[in-house]
């Protein structure tokens, strides 16, 4: 043991290292200025011996300061190491595709969990011996962008041309890679994040490929154009896509019950005359959530084997068609018993027609039909569903049907909703103008709504309105409820496409497991995907619209011209413009017609026009995959053909939105006879909720910024200065395909975590500043063979850890070795060897070997976690004595040096089961110890000794380790006279007597164990032989 005038040396030297975690060693150092039991003399005599102790030392400091020392490491394993690995050519080439965020705002935690988690595959893969490539990208168009522009300028949408509108919104959108792209360069990430080194989806050359996927899909005929609903934002002006929306629980819809006219009675005139009833008028009881639809409705739709009642008000006499199930449940929102009159099956009513309540005669309207639905139930409404095809993908799927079954040719759904959201002129085509006269202009989801239910009270049509809190589709941008229109829409066909998506999702590994079920519902769930988007700002789909030149009417008279060598021809026009796509809106049409087509027009008196869509900002995103595929990094077709990407990580939502956009459109533009998707691992992560598991929101207040946690708050005793290391041991911590939380204290306990790794590995350099012992010594104790046994595992577990993205496994296995089996354990019971043996002690030899062995492996494990920290490490380990001065360059990375598996040689069960049973009998004796300390009999386990009676055979065998790892000066095993002390705690343990005594001999001044014979011996017989050696 170390004397106390060395401690107290120790405490007050910079760079001298205590034990890193032991909290006994805390407690011996705090009691080290209480008086001594040796005599005064001898306490003189201690003060000699300071310099002849082997202290580790080093100039490794002992506070992090990350916030100002990462910034003296970040080059070194940031920019110079991502181009150093990239010259490894020899290595084999791993790719992780980053898909891209959006371009708009600062970073927050859940971009800095995204990033790290990217990061730490990165590097681990590149300290396992790889080359790496991770290039960030920039999802760069799109509405949110194009009203942020618009915002910033002020300036109405319908004052500004589209070229007005895409000037301010690329510079909105460059101005926000340049600002993410500062803040990503501040959380120490590998890769290409150099200014100009991302990828950004506004520039040509990404544009350009993305045109080129397009005419792959247009080669294969799934590039299609037809009016069909499709999710509409009447608060963005655009079609979304399904990844695009929200769902709001609280949502309230205006409901309505509705009574809808029969015209002709069909198989209802035999139901009426079985109960005696003639000439009778007969409703329909029809439920709908949306009323605004009911002026568009065509047709009610019905369960042909589902039982069906005529009922009749008792307060009026009215006679009602209801579902049989749903008489009931109609009873009770009208507040009346029904009387039912008859029953009969659905098939009965496929012959009878009926009129708008809308109309203030059947006589100023054709009468409408009723048709068999499959998706008609009784679960919820009457068992009549009123359908109106322009706003409804069922309604116009099964409409369309029912018209194809009848040989009759379907025509376009008339939609009276325009692009803002409010009633049309079209309206006075599906209903009277005076009653048009009373909706058009009107929003529909709100004032349209009430006028709609205000006509049906003055018809007499309205059985009951009730309010209904439902789950509603959202814009997730505008965070304002969508609706589905019909109009004129582009559309991708993956119905021709799905079964081979599916097929290349099951090569596919996921990470949780289930995303691969999630994708492929999603897959499944759709056959067509609308990829026109109703906005400036975003690549043009590239097709030209020619029309009679003599038309007063070029829109509805147009012709859409959309052939692969025209898009070729697109492609080569803007290609040879300075300006890229932004040249689509300023050309002339005619330019954008190939010559031999454009002078067949002519022949025939047509003109052009350009379309005004762009794509989808999914379908942006979704061609990525194919910059990895230009860049032909690895074999991608034929025998050896691997994934572009080994992995693509993101959020869970992007199962519906980036993956599946990425998976459909490489499937779609693939030549190969069996398409792989571009990925071949999929990981997803969850969200970052605050302490209380509050999704973050500013409304909240709860929102943190990753740079906050990096450099600080306003206030730093409140949001103290951590580092961006800290924040990614956080993130390296969590299971993070769940949400995770983050706050104060979690960041505090991270910080008291990584202030342990910290200090072990101070311990560790400061240990290890002497010769290395090159060759494995004659000797290794049992000890010495159980740590590494135990090194062993811990990189066979951090190994699988990173190679299955389970990181929080490597983290948990890391600080269980380094805090309790090396730094508690380890590290506690060695230090007397370390610190007072001879170095030529063949015992101190076979530790500072080990400590060698589990150092290079400890930074190693360490280093993708927390890079700074290990670069830092790496750096004082090389013999450096001062930081690196700022700007340094040339220095070499941690991350150079490859991480080498653990030996098999130093896997040894027998030490481990050894050392098990033997850690049975130290546990008890350090219970004995404790009682002891408690009842202050001792201050330091060195002044006991431990006798052991009745010893097992293991004990006997490692009777000459046991004061080692008792920490005590001495133990007897089985001895022949027992002594007696002035006081003595006793254990039975598994047959043994386990006995704590005070020390025999007396304290050696310069070891501090209880080992010196006699009074006349300055030191015990060890330090004699050190000190005269």
């Amino acid at each position: 043991m170390l004397p106390i005038p060395l401690l107290e040396h120790l405490a007050h030297s910079r760079t001298s290292i205590a034990t890193p975690t032991s909290l006994s060693f805390r407690r011996f150092f705090s009691s080290s200025r209480r008086p001594l039991a040796a005599s005064t003399t001898h306490a003189t005599v201690e003060r000699s011996y300071t310099d002849t102790i082997k202290l580790p030392k080093t100039p490794f400091p002992l506070r992090a300061d990350a916030v100002n020392r990462e910034k003296l490491f970040r080059g070194r394993t940031t920019t110079e190491l991502y181009a150093w690995q990239a010259k490894q050519v020899d290595r084999p080439m791993f790719v992780l595709h980053d898909g891209p965020p959006y371009a708009n705002g600062n970073l927050h935690t859940g971009h800095f969990m995204n990033k790290t988690l990217k990061d730490l595959i990165v590097r681990s893969k590149l300290i396992q011996g790889y080359r790496v490539h991770y290039v960030p990208g920039y999802d760069t168009h799109g509405l949110p962008l194009e009203l942020k522009a618009l915002a910033t300028i002020n300036i109405p949408r319908d004052q500004l041309t589209p070229q007005e509108i895409r000037a301010a919104a690329r510079k909105e959108a460059e101005g926000g890679v340049e600002l993410q792209g500062g803040e990503f360069r501040e959380f120490g990430g590998l890769g290409a994040f150099g200014r100009g080194e991302a990828y950004r989806t506004l520039d040509w050359s990404y544009e350009k490929r993305q045109l080129e996927v397009f005419t792959e899909m247009v080669k294969k005929g799934l590039i299609t154009t037809h009016h069909r609903p499709t999710l509409y934002s009447p608060s963005s002006g655009t079609a979304l896509a399904e990844a695009e929306l929200e769902y709001n629980e609280e949502h309230v819809s205006r409901s309505v019950y509705v009574d809808f006219p029969v015209a002709e009675l069909g198989g209802l005139r035999d139901v009426l005359a079985s109960v005696g009833v003639v000439d009778a008028k007969v409703g329909l009881a029809v439920w709908t959530t949306t009323a605004w639809t009911l002026p568009s409705n065509v047709a009610i739709a019905v369960s042909e084997t589902m039982e069906y009642s005529l009922v009749r008000n008792p307060d009026d006499g009215a006679l009602l068609v209801v579902a049989t199930e749903r008489a009931e449940h109609l009873c009770e929102v009208m507040g009346v018993t029904l009387e039912t009159l008859a029953t009969f099956p659905g098939s009965t009513l496929l012959q009878t027609t009926f009129t708008s309540p809308l109309f203030s005669s059947p006589s100023f309207q054709p009468a409408r039909p009723i048709f068999s639905a499959p998706y008609v139930t009784s679960t919820t409404g009457t068992g009549l569903v009123h359908t109106a095809p322009a706003h409804g993908v069922e309604d116009w799927e099964a409409f369309r049907a029912y018209q194809l079954a009848r040989n009759e040719q379907p025509t376009d759904s008339l939609c009276a909703v325009d692009g803002a959201g409010k009633f049309s002129d079209v309206l006075e085509s599906l209903v009277e103008k005076e009653t048009a006269g009373k909706l058009v202009g009107k929003e529909v989801l709100y004032a349209g709504t009430k006028g709609v239910i205000e006509l049906l009270t003055e018809r007499g049509a309205l059985l009951k309105e009730v309010r209904v809190k439902h789950k509603f589709p959202y814009d997730w941008r505008t965070k304002k409820p969508v609706i589905y229109r019909a109009s004129s829409q582009w559309f991708a066909n993956v119905e021709a496409i799905k079964e081979q998506a599916v097929a290349a999702i099951n090569e596919v590994d996921f990470y949780p497991s289930k995303g691969r079920t999630i994708l492929e519902q999603y897959v499944r769930g759709r056959s067509e995907w609308c990829i026109s988007r109703q906005r400036p700002w975003g690549v043009p789909i590239p097709v030209v619209y020619s029309y009679p030149a003599n038309t007063s009417d070029p829109i509805s008279s147009s012709t859409p011209y959309l052939t692969p060598s025209n898009v070729n021809h697109i492609i080569s026009v803007l290609e040879s413009k300075a300006t890229g796509t932004d040249y689509w809106w300023e050309g002339p049409a005619e330019e954008f017609v190939e010559p031999a087509e454009l002078e067949r027009s002519r022949v025939e008196g047509r003109a052009w026009r350009k379309g005004t869509d762009t794509m989808d900002v999914w379908f942006d995103s979704g061609t990525s995959w194919s910059l990895i595929k230009e860049l032909d990094l690895r074999p991608s077709t034929g025998v050896d053909a691997l994934p572009l990407a080994d992995v693509y990580l993101e959020g869970t939502d992007q199962h519906r939105g980036w993956f599946q956009s990425s998976l459909l459109t490489a499937i779609a533009a693939s030549g190969a006879e069996v398409p792989k998707a571009p990925y071949g691992t999929v990981i997803t992560h969850g969200m970052v909720l605050d302490e209380a598991g509050r999704k973050m929101s500013k409304s909240l207040g709860n929102v943190i910024s990753p740079l906050s946690v990096i450099y600080g708050g306003e206030n730093k005793k409140k949001e103290p200065a951590y580092g961006a290391d800290l924040l990614r041991v956080w993130v390296a911590s969590v299971e993070y395909t769940r949400d995770v939380p983050i706050g104060p204290t979690i960041l505090a306990q991270t910080f008291e975590g990584m202030r342990k790794i910290r200090n072990t590995a101070r311990f560790l350099l400061g240990t290890l500043a002497e010769e290395p012992v090159e060759t494995v010594p004659e000797q290794l104790g049992l000890v010495d063979r159980y740590m590494l046994h135990e090194l062993y595992e811990l990189d066979r577990a951090a190994r699988e850890g990173y190679n299955s993205f389970a990181f929080n496994r490597v983290y948990q296995a890391l600080t269980t070795f380094s805090n309790t089996t090396l730094s508690a354990f380890y590290f506690n019971i060695t230090k007397d060897c370390l610190y007072a043996d001879a170095s030529s002690s063949p015992q101190r030899r076979a530790i500072i070997y080990t400590l060698q062995q589990i150092f290079d492996t400890y930074v190693a494990i360490l280093a993708p976690m927390a890079p700074h920290l290990a670069e830092e490490i790496q750096h004082f380990a090389l013999g450096h004595p001062t930081d690196p001065k700022a700007g340094d360059s040339g220095s070499g990375s941690v991350f150079e040096k490859v991480w080498k598996p653990v030996s098999e040689r130093w896997k040894d069960e027998q030490a481990k089961k050894e050392m098990e049973e033997l850690f049975v009998v130290r546990d008890e004796v350090m219970g004995l110890l404790e009682l002891a300390r408690t009842d202050k009999n001792i201050r330091s386990s060195a002044e006991a000794t431990v006798v052991i009676s009745n010893a097992s055979n293991l004990v006997k065998k490692h009777a000459e380790v046991l004061s080692t790892l008792f920490v005590v000066s001495e133990v007897h095993v089985d001895p022949a006279v027992t002594s007696e002390g002035a006081w003595t705690y006793n254990k039975e343990v598994t047959g043994m007597t386990l006995s704590v005594l005070p020390a025999e001999k007396l304290k050696c001044p310069r070891c501090r164990t209880h080992s010196r014979a006699t009074e006349e011996e300055d030191v015990c017989g060890r330090c004699s032989a050190v000190l005269s050696a």
